[in-house]
Protein backbone atom coordinates (compact mmCIF):
# COMPACT_ATOMS: atom_id res chain seq x y z
CA UNK A 1 0.00 0.00 0.00
CA UNK A 2 1.52 3.31 -1.05
CA UNK A 3 0.37 6.53 0.53
CA UNK A 4 1.39 10.11 -0.05
CA UNK A 5 1.93 11.81 3.26
CA UNK A 6 1.33 15.53 3.71
CA UNK A 7 3.65 17.50 5.98
CA UNK A 8 2.68 16.46 9.49
CA UNK A 9 1.32 18.91 12.03
CA UNK A 10 2.55 17.95 15.50
CA UNK A 11 0.00 17.23 18.19
CA UNK A 12 0.17 19.27 21.37
CA UNK A 13 2.14 17.89 24.30
CA UNK A 14 -0.09 19.91 26.65
CA UNK A 15 -3.73 18.85 26.37
CA UNK A 16 -5.26 21.96 27.91
CA UNK A 17 -4.06 25.21 29.50
CA UNK A 18 -3.03 24.97 33.13
CA UNK A 19 -2.03 27.55 35.73
CA UNK A 20 1.24 26.76 37.50
CA UNK A 21 2.48 28.47 40.66
CA UNK A 22 5.89 28.59 42.33
CA UNK A 23 5.95 29.10 46.09
CA UNK A 24 9.09 30.99 47.16
CA UNK A 25 9.40 30.74 50.93
CA UNK A 26 12.04 30.94 53.66
CA UNK A 27 12.87 27.63 55.37
CA UNK A 28 14.00 27.86 58.98
CA UNK A 29 15.40 25.46 61.55
CA UNK A 30 11.98 24.18 62.69
CA UNK A 31 10.79 21.47 60.28
CA UNK A 32 7.23 21.46 61.59
CA UNK A 33 6.99 25.22 61.13
CA UNK A 34 8.39 24.88 57.61
CA UNK A 35 5.70 22.33 56.76
CA UNK A 36 2.94 24.53 58.17
CA UNK A 37 4.22 27.48 56.16
CA UNK A 38 4.34 25.41 52.97
CA UNK A 39 0.80 24.15 53.55
CA UNK A 40 -0.49 27.70 53.96
CA UNK A 41 1.24 28.89 50.79
CA UNK A 42 0.13 25.91 48.71
CA UNK A 43 -3.45 26.60 49.76
CA UNK A 44 -3.02 30.25 48.80
CA UNK A 45 -1.73 29.27 45.35
CA UNK A 46 -4.61 26.85 44.87
CA UNK A 47 -7.17 29.52 45.79
CA UNK A 48 -5.77 31.69 43.01
CA UNK A 49 -6.48 28.91 40.50
CA UNK A 50 -3.14 27.08 40.28
CA UNK A 51 -3.54 23.39 39.45
CA UNK A 52 0.19 22.64 39.52
CA UNK A 53 2.10 24.00 42.51
CA UNK A 54 5.87 23.84 42.95
CA UNK A 55 7.85 24.17 46.18
CA UNK A 56 11.58 25.00 46.38
CA UNK A 57 14.57 22.76 46.97
CA UNK A 58 15.01 21.76 50.64
CA UNK A 59 11.86 23.64 51.61
CA UNK A 60 11.53 21.74 54.90
CA UNK A 61 15.05 22.19 56.27
CA UNK A 62 18.13 24.31 56.53
CA UNK A 63 20.41 23.96 53.52
CA UNK A 64 23.96 22.73 53.93
CA UNK A 65 25.93 19.50 54.05
CA UNK A 66 26.00 19.54 57.84
CA UNK A 67 22.19 19.63 57.98
CA UNK A 68 21.26 16.82 55.56
CA UNK A 69 21.46 13.97 58.07
CA UNK A 70 19.71 15.99 60.78
CA UNK A 71 16.60 16.60 58.64
CA UNK A 72 16.62 13.40 56.59
CA UNK A 73 13.51 11.22 56.47
CA UNK A 74 13.09 7.51 55.79
CA UNK A 75 10.83 7.01 52.77
CA UNK A 76 11.28 3.23 52.42
CA UNK A 77 8.45 2.94 53.28
CA UNK A 78 7.25 6.24 54.74
CA UNK A 79 5.66 6.38 58.17
CA UNK A 80 4.03 9.33 59.98
CA UNK A 81 6.76 9.26 62.65
CA UNK A 82 9.78 8.98 60.34
CA UNK A 83 8.40 10.78 57.28
CA UNK A 84 6.38 13.84 58.38
CA UNK A 85 7.20 15.75 55.20
CA UNK A 86 5.86 12.94 53.02
CA UNK A 87 2.50 12.97 54.80
CA UNK A 88 2.35 16.76 54.93
CA UNK A 89 2.93 17.02 51.17
CA UNK A 90 0.34 14.36 50.45
CA UNK A 91 -2.19 16.26 52.56
CA UNK A 92 -1.36 19.58 50.84
CA UNK A 93 -2.04 18.03 47.44
CA UNK A 94 -5.25 16.31 48.53
CA UNK A 95 -6.65 19.23 50.55
CA UNK A 96 -6.20 21.61 47.64
CA UNK A 97 -6.78 19.13 44.78
CA UNK A 98 -3.57 20.14 43.03
CA UNK A 99 -0.59 18.42 41.48
CA UNK A 100 2.22 19.20 43.91
CA UNK A 101 5.90 19.12 42.99
CA UNK A 102 7.11 18.99 46.56
CA UNK A 103 10.40 20.83 46.20
CA UNK A 104 12.95 18.53 47.75
CA UNK A 105 13.69 17.03 51.16
CA UNK A 106 16.71 15.18 52.58
CA UNK A 107 16.06 11.43 52.37
CA UNK A 108 17.79 8.70 54.38
CA UNK A 109 17.91 5.16 53.00
CA UNK A 110 18.09 2.84 56.02
CA UNK A 111 19.15 -0.14 53.92
CA UNK A 112 22.26 1.51 52.49
CA UNK A 113 22.94 4.29 54.98
CA UNK A 114 22.99 6.76 52.09
CA UNK A 115 21.39 10.19 51.92
CA UNK A 116 19.64 11.72 48.91
CA UNK A 117 18.18 15.05 47.87
CA UNK A 118 14.69 13.88 46.91
CA UNK A 119 11.65 15.42 45.22
CA UNK A 120 8.22 13.91 45.90
CA UNK A 121 5.41 14.56 43.43
CA UNK A 122 1.81 14.06 44.52
CA UNK A 123 -1.49 13.98 42.65
CA UNK A 124 -4.69 15.81 43.59
CA UNK A 125 -5.90 12.78 45.52
CA UNK A 126 -2.79 12.84 47.71
CA UNK A 127 -1.26 9.84 45.91
CA UNK A 128 2.48 9.68 45.34
CA UNK A 129 3.20 9.98 41.60
CA UNK A 130 6.99 9.94 41.63
CA UNK A 131 10.05 10.03 43.86
CA UNK A 132 13.03 11.64 42.15
CA UNK A 133 16.54 11.74 43.59
CA UNK A 134 18.84 14.53 42.43
CA UNK A 135 21.11 13.10 39.76
CA UNK A 136 23.96 15.62 39.60
CA UNK A 137 25.43 16.68 42.93
CA UNK A 138 26.52 20.25 43.59
CA UNK A 139 30.30 19.94 43.84
CA UNK A 140 31.92 23.22 42.86
CA UNK A 141 34.90 25.36 43.84
CA UNK A 142 35.05 28.96 42.65
CA UNK A 143 38.17 30.41 44.33
CA UNK A 144 37.39 33.35 46.54
CA UNK A 145 33.64 32.86 46.01
CA UNK A 146 32.20 29.50 47.05
CA UNK A 147 33.12 25.90 47.70
CA UNK A 148 30.35 23.34 48.11
CA UNK A 149 30.50 19.54 47.98
CA UNK A 150 27.16 17.78 48.25
CA UNK A 151 28.88 14.48 47.49
CA UNK A 152 30.56 14.61 50.90
CA UNK A 153 27.18 13.61 52.32
CA UNK A 154 24.71 12.89 49.51
CA UNK A 155 24.53 10.11 46.95
CA UNK A 156 23.20 10.69 43.41
CA UNK A 157 20.00 9.34 41.94
CA UNK A 158 20.06 7.29 38.76
CA UNK A 159 16.83 7.94 36.84
CA UNK A 160 14.94 10.68 35.04
CA UNK A 161 11.50 11.57 36.39
CA UNK A 162 8.75 11.81 33.78
CA UNK A 163 5.45 12.30 35.61
CA UNK A 164 2.11 11.84 33.89
CA UNK A 165 -0.63 14.33 34.78
CA UNK A 166 -3.57 12.74 32.95
CA UNK A 167 -5.56 15.93 32.34
CA UNK A 168 -2.56 17.83 31.01
CA UNK A 169 0.35 15.69 29.85
CA UNK A 170 3.83 14.90 31.13
CA UNK A 171 6.16 16.98 33.26
CA UNK A 172 9.83 16.32 33.85
CA UNK A 173 11.21 16.94 37.33
CA UNK A 174 14.85 17.46 38.30
CA UNK A 175 16.64 19.40 41.03
CA UNK A 176 18.81 22.51 40.93
CA UNK A 177 22.28 21.54 39.61
CA UNK A 178 20.60 19.07 37.23
CA UNK A 179 19.63 22.03 35.03
CA UNK A 180 23.26 22.46 34.00
CA UNK A 181 23.13 19.17 32.10
CA UNK A 182 21.23 19.65 28.83
CA UNK A 183 21.12 15.93 28.02
CA UNK A 184 18.62 15.30 30.80
CA UNK A 185 16.33 18.07 29.56
CA UNK A 186 16.58 16.91 25.94
CA UNK A 187 15.69 13.32 26.75
CA UNK A 188 12.74 14.47 28.87
CA UNK A 189 11.50 16.67 26.05
CA UNK A 190 11.83 13.91 23.49
CA UNK A 191 9.71 11.75 25.74
CA UNK A 192 6.84 14.21 25.50
CA UNK A 193 7.23 16.53 28.50
CA UNK A 194 5.57 19.94 28.23
CA UNK A 195 7.49 21.46 31.16
CA UNK A 196 10.85 21.00 32.86
CA UNK A 197 10.44 21.74 36.56
CA UNK A 198 13.48 22.36 38.75
CA UNK A 199 13.10 22.98 42.48
CA UNK A 200 16.37 24.83 43.05
CA UNK A 201 18.49 26.83 45.48
CA UNK A 202 21.27 28.59 43.59
CA UNK A 203 23.80 30.54 45.64
CA UNK A 204 24.31 34.29 45.32
CA UNK A 205 27.40 33.60 43.21
CA UNK A 206 25.95 31.04 40.80
CA UNK A 207 22.54 32.72 40.75
CA UNK A 208 23.95 36.03 39.57
CA UNK A 209 26.01 34.25 36.93
CA UNK A 210 23.68 31.64 35.50
CA UNK A 211 20.18 31.37 37.02
CA UNK A 212 18.21 33.12 34.28
CA UNK A 213 20.67 32.09 31.59
CA UNK A 214 20.20 28.38 32.32
CA UNK A 215 16.42 28.58 32.56
CA UNK A 216 16.18 30.37 29.22
CA UNK A 217 18.79 28.10 27.62
CA UNK A 218 16.89 24.92 28.51
CA UNK A 219 13.67 26.49 27.23
CA UNK A 220 15.39 27.61 24.03
CA UNK A 221 17.08 24.26 23.41
CA UNK A 222 13.92 22.24 23.88
CA UNK A 223 11.11 24.66 22.98
CA UNK A 224 9.37 23.86 26.23
CA UNK A 225 8.30 25.55 29.46
CA UNK A 226 10.96 25.74 32.18
CA UNK A 227 10.12 26.34 35.83
CA UNK A 228 12.67 27.14 38.55
CA UNK A 229 11.45 27.46 42.13
CA UNK A 230 13.87 28.80 44.74
CA UNK A 231 13.73 29.45 48.46
CA UNK A 232 13.60 33.11 49.42
CA UNK A 233 16.84 34.78 50.42
CA UNK A 234 17.60 34.84 54.15
CA UNK A 235 20.87 36.64 54.85
CA UNK A 236 20.62 35.70 58.53
CA UNK A 237 20.59 31.97 57.76
CA UNK A 238 23.43 29.55 56.98
CA UNK A 239 22.66 29.40 53.24
CA UNK A 240 21.98 32.45 51.10
CA UNK A 241 19.68 31.43 48.23
CA UNK A 242 19.41 33.50 45.09
CA UNK A 243 15.61 33.59 45.01
CA UNK A 244 14.17 34.86 41.72
CA UNK A 245 11.87 31.89 41.03
CA UNK A 246 10.81 32.08 37.41
CA UNK A 247 8.68 30.58 34.68
CA UNK A 248 10.03 30.68 31.11
CA UNK A 249 8.02 30.00 27.95
CA UNK A 250 9.04 27.86 24.93
CA UNK A 251 10.46 30.92 23.14
CA UNK A 252 12.74 31.50 26.15
CA UNK A 253 10.79 34.55 27.28
CA UNK A 254 10.61 35.04 31.05
CA UNK A 255 6.88 35.08 31.77
CA UNK A 256 7.23 35.93 35.43
CA UNK A 257 10.11 36.30 37.88
CA UNK A 258 10.10 36.78 41.63
CA UNK A 259 12.46 39.01 43.56
CA UNK A 260 14.40 37.52 46.49
CA UNK A 261 11.59 37.71 49.09
CA UNK A 262 8.77 35.39 50.17
CA UNK A 263 6.20 35.36 47.37
CA UNK A 264 4.13 33.28 44.96
CA UNK A 265 4.46 33.63 41.21
CA UNK A 266 2.16 32.06 38.65
CA UNK A 267 1.63 31.77 34.92
CA UNK A 268 -0.71 29.95 32.56
CA UNK A 269 0.92 27.31 30.39
CA UNK A 270 -0.73 26.40 27.10
CA UNK A 271 0.06 23.85 24.46
CA UNK A 272 -0.35 26.23 21.56
CA UNK A 273 2.70 28.19 22.70
CA UNK A 274 4.78 25.02 22.48
CA UNK A 275 3.43 24.05 19.09
CA UNK A 276 3.66 27.56 17.62
CA UNK A 277 7.30 27.76 18.66
CA UNK A 278 8.02 24.40 17.05
CA UNK A 279 6.15 25.31 13.88
CA UNK A 280 7.97 28.63 13.53
CA UNK A 281 11.43 27.28 14.34
CA UNK A 282 11.19 23.56 13.48
CA UNK A 283 14.27 22.26 15.25
CA UNK A 284 12.68 18.86 15.77
CA UNK A 285 12.73 17.89 12.10
CA UNK A 286 16.00 19.64 11.26
CA UNK A 287 18.39 17.62 13.38
CA UNK A 288 21.10 15.86 11.38
CA UNK A 289 21.75 12.51 12.97
CA UNK A 290 23.30 11.49 9.65
CA UNK A 291 26.09 13.97 10.49
CA UNK A 292 26.33 13.66 14.27
CA UNK A 293 25.19 10.71 16.40
CA UNK A 294 21.99 10.67 18.38
CA UNK A 295 23.28 10.46 21.94
CA UNK A 296 19.96 9.09 23.22
CA UNK A 297 20.23 5.90 21.16
CA UNK A 298 22.70 3.86 23.16
CA UNK A 299 22.45 0.68 21.14
CA UNK A 300 21.39 -0.44 17.66
CA UNK A 301 17.67 -0.98 17.23
CA UNK A 302 16.98 -4.74 16.87
CA UNK A 303 15.07 -6.22 13.99
CA UNK A 304 11.32 -6.70 14.19
CA UNK A 305 9.56 -8.55 15.73
CA UNK A 306 11.51 -7.86 18.90
CA UNK A 307 11.11 -4.14 19.54
CA UNK A 308 8.39 -1.61 18.83
CA UNK A 309 8.25 2.07 19.57
CA UNK A 310 5.24 3.18 21.60
CA UNK A 311 3.70 6.61 21.91
CA UNK A 312 4.09 8.56 25.15
CA UNK A 313 1.24 7.82 27.50
CA UNK A 314 1.37 4.04 26.99
CA UNK A 315 4.59 3.49 28.91
CA UNK A 316 7.00 5.84 30.63
CA UNK A 317 9.76 5.16 28.15
CA UNK A 318 8.74 4.97 24.48
CA UNK A 319 11.83 2.88 23.74
CA UNK A 320 10.99 0.11 26.21
CA UNK A 321 11.13 -3.31 24.51
CA UNK A 322 7.97 -5.32 24.01
CA UNK A 323 7.63 -8.81 22.55
CA UNK A 324 5.14 -9.58 19.81
CA UNK A 325 3.13 -12.78 19.67
CA UNK A 326 4.22 -15.40 17.16
CA UNK A 327 1.25 -14.61 14.93
CA UNK A 328 2.20 -10.99 14.37
CA UNK A 329 5.39 -11.06 12.28
CA UNK A 330 3.85 -12.82 9.28
CA UNK A 331 2.52 -9.50 7.94
CA UNK A 332 5.76 -7.63 8.52
CA UNK A 333 8.39 -7.31 5.85
CA UNK A 334 11.74 -8.62 7.06
CA UNK A 335 13.47 -5.45 5.92
CA UNK A 336 11.66 -3.32 8.44
CA UNK A 337 13.85 -2.50 11.42
CA UNK A 338 11.50 -0.29 13.39
CA UNK A 339 7.75 -0.09 13.59
CA UNK A 340 5.41 2.40 15.17
CA UNK A 341 2.26 0.97 16.64
CA UNK A 342 -0.78 2.88 17.68
CA UNK A 343 -4.16 2.09 19.18
CA UNK A 344 -7.27 3.45 20.77
CA UNK A 345 -6.05 2.81 24.30
CA UNK A 346 -3.12 5.19 23.84
CA UNK A 347 -4.30 8.75 24.44
CA UNK A 348 -7.74 7.78 23.11
CA UNK A 349 -6.51 7.81 19.53
CA UNK A 350 -9.06 6.78 16.91
CA UNK A 351 -7.78 3.95 14.75
CA UNK A 352 -8.68 5.79 11.55
CA UNK A 353 -6.47 8.73 12.56
CA UNK A 354 -3.60 6.57 13.74
CA UNK A 355 -1.17 7.61 11.05
CA UNK A 356 -1.73 11.30 11.67
CA UNK A 357 -1.18 10.69 15.37
CA UNK A 358 2.05 8.80 14.73
CA UNK A 359 3.40 11.72 12.74
CA UNK A 360 2.34 14.19 15.40
CA UNK A 361 3.90 12.04 18.10
CA UNK A 362 7.21 11.71 16.35
CA UNK A 363 7.47 15.47 15.85
CA UNK A 364 6.45 16.22 19.44
CA UNK A 365 9.03 13.79 20.77
CA UNK A 366 11.82 14.84 18.44
CA UNK A 367 11.86 11.49 16.65
CA UNK A 368 11.17 12.95 13.28
CA UNK A 369 10.87 11.53 9.82
CA UNK A 370 14.39 12.68 9.00
CA UNK A 371 15.77 11.02 12.14
CA UNK A 372 13.91 7.79 11.53
CA UNK A 373 15.18 7.26 8.01
CA UNK A 374 18.53 6.03 9.27
CA UNK A 375 16.72 3.29 11.20
CA UNK A 376 13.92 2.21 8.87
CA UNK A 377 13.45 0.97 5.36
CA UNK A 378 9.68 1.27 5.57
CA UNK A 379 7.19 2.70 8.01
CA UNK A 380 4.63 0.36 9.50
CA UNK A 381 1.71 1.07 11.77
CA UNK A 382 -0.96 -1.11 13.25
CA UNK A 383 -4.60 -0.14 12.85
CA UNK A 384 -6.16 -1.22 16.10
CA UNK A 385 -5.09 -3.82 18.61
CA UNK A 386 -6.34 -5.37 21.81
CA UNK A 387 -4.81 -4.04 24.99
CA UNK A 388 -1.37 -2.61 25.58
CA UNK A 389 0.45 -4.15 28.52
CA UNK A 390 4.21 -3.85 29.07
CA UNK A 391 4.29 -7.38 30.49
CA UNK A 392 2.08 -9.08 27.94
CA UNK A 393 1.70 -9.49 24.17
CA UNK A 394 0.31 -6.97 21.78
CA UNK A 395 -2.46 -8.59 19.76
CA UNK A 396 -2.37 -7.22 16.25
CA UNK A 397 -5.37 -6.97 13.96
CA UNK A 398 -3.55 -5.88 10.85
CA UNK A 399 -0.43 -4.17 9.59
CA UNK A 400 -0.25 -1.59 6.84
CA UNK A 401 3.00 -1.02 5.06
CA UNK A 402 3.75 2.54 4.07
CA UNK A 403 5.52 2.51 0.74
CA UNK A 404 6.38 6.20 1.02
CA UNK A 405 8.08 7.42 4.13
CA UNK A 406 7.04 10.83 5.43
CA UNK A 407 9.60 13.52 4.81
Amino acid sequence: MTTDIASPVPSSVLKQPVKLACVQLTPGADKAANLRCAASRVAEAARSGARIVVLPELFNSLNGCKFFAQYAENLSPPSPEQSPSFYALSAMAADNKVYLVGGSIPEADPDTGKYFNTCLVFGPGGELLDKFRKIHLFDIDIPGKITFRESDVLSPGNRIALVSLPEYGTIAVAICYDIRFPELATIATRNGAFALIYPSAFTLTTGALHWQLLARARALDNQIYVVMCSPARDMSGPYHAWGHSMIVDPMAKVLVEADETDTIIEAELDGESVMETRRNIPLNNQRRFDVYPDAELKMPIPKIPEVFMKPAGCLNNPLDPIRLPASAPEAVDAEVELAVIIGQDCKNVEANSALEYVLGYTIANDLTARDMQSHTSQWVYCKGYDGFCPLGPVVMEKFFRMGTRPR
